[in-house]
């Protein structure tokens, strides 16, 4: 809850919370029991600059713990988030996958419509990959 800033609002309903509040409680949710893989579904939409900024650090702090699947719009997102070499980027154009590599390569990329970043770190065995996770998990 510290991370977040949510300490104050500890005691609080859901339904009392602002949009960008309730955007903190579902990424804490999505945390419980330190999951081996994160699936988060535009998780900074709504948010203002201040909360955004959380919210990417929260997320980047699970990197070394799970693998995390991020969908997003956002560029920014993309390019703050992605800072590692073991991270790939999936880029879909109506629903097509365009684009499939590291940040270094992004530039290359033009006329992107949805991001999804895809997230691990090199110490987790490999049926902890991302690949792993998301081919035995029933993820189609």
């Amino acid at each position: 809850m510290r991370a977040l800033d949510m300490v104050e609002h500890g005691n609080k309903y859901a339904i009392e919370l602002s949009g960008g509040m309730k955007r903190r409680l579902s990424l804490m949710l999505a945390c419980l029991g330190d999951p081996a893989l994160l699936l988060l579904d535009e998780p900074s939409s709504g948010c203002d600059s201040y909360t955004r900024e959380l919210v990417r650090k929260d997320i980047m702090s699970k990197k070394e713990r799970s693998a995390i699947l991020v969908s997003t719009h956002h560029m920014d997102d993309i390019e703050i988030m992605s800072s590692g070499s073991n991270d790939r980027i999936w880029f879909l154009n109506e629903h097509l996958l365009v684009f499939d590599g590291p940040l270094a390569l992004l530039n290359k990329v033009r006329h992107l419509s949805h991001a999804l970043l895809l997230t691990h770190s090199p110490t987790h065995s490999p049926t902890h990959s991302p690949t792993h996770l998301l081919t035995h998990s029933g993820v189609p």
